[in-house]
């Protein structure tokens, strides 16, 4: 029963990044952030011949599972996965009349995915020395291959604003679409705004230097 056939998966990985990044006016960035990543994978399997011994000691061929003696078969597949996704945005923050801060923030991201896959397999092997779909004589093999592919992109906008510390403001806007939904759903826009005080620095709200010293 040995030697009756192996299952072996080979995956490789390649993972890439690149950054840039600029500064061309005082208070701007200027930044882009890009990854690419792909997924190479390889499977063979093969059933092969398997002999057992009758009460003489005879080798004969064996059945596998209930299948016919002395069955055989080898199948190969491969698929690979290309991945991508970029981020690119311009932020601009600058203090006007040492109580005006301004803050700007906007950008895009997006995803790219690629998958492809191809396979086969095919029964009765001449030799169990070479296992290979070539080697099979079967005339009826088992083929398939898919492709598959998405992508997403979103851009987006955002505006903070702070008077002397006390008084905050922030307004944002983004914009999502994706290639798995159809039509006029593959886009949606999502606006927010928030306010805020900070009490605490209001002038009111600082107790007296004595008080403290006495505390």
């Amino acid at each position: 029963m040995q030697d009756g056939g192996v299952d072996r998966n080979q995956r490789d990985r390649v993972n890439q990044q690149l950054t840039l990044e600029a500064r061309p006016l005082p208070g701007l960035l200027l930044r882009a952030e890009n990854n690419y990543n792909t997924t190479y994978n390889f499977n063979h399997w093969d059933v092969l011949a398997i002999y057992s011994h009758d009460k003489d000691g005879l080798a004969r061929l064996t059945s596998r599972e209930g299948g016919d003696d002395g069955q055989t078969s080898v199948g190969e597949s491969t698929w690979r996965n290309n991945y991508f996704n970029g981020r690119y945005y311009a932020e601009y923050s600058r203090l006007f009349a040492e109580k005006h801060d301004v803050k700007l923030i906007a950008g895009l991201d997006l995803e790219v995915n690629n998958y492809h896959d191809l396979g086969g397999s095919k029964k009765d092997l001449i030799s169990n020395l070479v296992p290979t779909v070539n080697t099979a004589t079967n005339d009826k093999p088992s083929l398939y291959s898919g492709y598959n592919h998405w992508a997403t992109m979103g851009s987006f906008a955002r505006l903070n604003y702070a008077y002397d510390e006390r008084y905050l403001l922030e307004v944002s806007l983004r914009s999502n679409g994706s290639s798995r939904f159809i039509g006029n759903k593959r886009w949606a826009t999502f606006p927010s705004f928030s306010a805020g005080w900070n009490i605490a620095n209001e002038q009111f709200f600082s107790p007296p230097q004595e008080d403290l010293l006495n505390a």
